[in-house]
């Protein structure tokens, strides 16, 4: 029988690649030198929810880890050490929260945020962000966007002075809350 919900953390749990992938919610956060390297490309068709917040010895996402997590809606990747998103971003098409905050090595949002239709919630405070692709201006329910560029404060090599293109914003009807530090 399917497992609604997998939670795993602390030291009982000795391997990722053992989690049940098949649940509906999985709970992995707070794993710190456990959770260092997640499977390839899991069948993840009932999963709605995936939180690994807290997994600092997290440094990479597999390219096709998301390839098959179509039905999720929350991704909680918060306090890890990924640097980017791999492309299979794209596929997770009914995700609402992409939660990033904290993550001290994240500096690019790949355009493909732009692909994510249903996104509500997009947290990317205390990240290294440089800047804003213009296709977040294509997140059309976006309801809540916090960015920090407090790191860039003195910094003279920027990409570009534009961290933010007007028309992102502007694009950005649903949007309720903006937090930028």
């Amino acid at each position: 029988m399917l497992s609604s919900v997998t939670k795993a953390s602390g030291p009982g749990l000795a391997e990722v690649q053992k989690v049940e992938w098949a649940a509906k919610e999985i709970h992995l956060a707070d794993n710190k030198h456990i959770v260092s390297e997640l499977p390839r490309c899991p069948n993840c068709s009932s999963l709605i929810a995936l939180y690994l917040q807290g997994n600092y010895e997290l440094t990479a996402i597999p390219p096709l880890f998301f390839q098959r997590m179509q039905l999720l809606q929350i991704l909680d990747l918060s306090r890890t050490s990924i640097k980017s998103l791999p492309k299979s971003l794209r596929k997770l098409f009914a995700l609402k929260k992409l939660l990033l905050q904290g993550c001290d090595l994240f500096m690019e949002l790949s355009p493909q945020v732009g692909k994510l239709k249903n996104l509500e919630e997009l947290h990317l405070d205390e990240t290294q962000i440089m800047d804003l692709p213009k296709e977040t201006g294509k997140l059309l329910k976006l309801q809540l966007l916090k960015v920090s560029f407090y790191h860039l404060c003195g910094k003279k090599t920027l990409k570009s002075n534009i961290l933010i293109h007007p028309e992102t914003i502007s694009n950005l009807s649903q949007l309720a809350e903006l937090s930028i530090d």
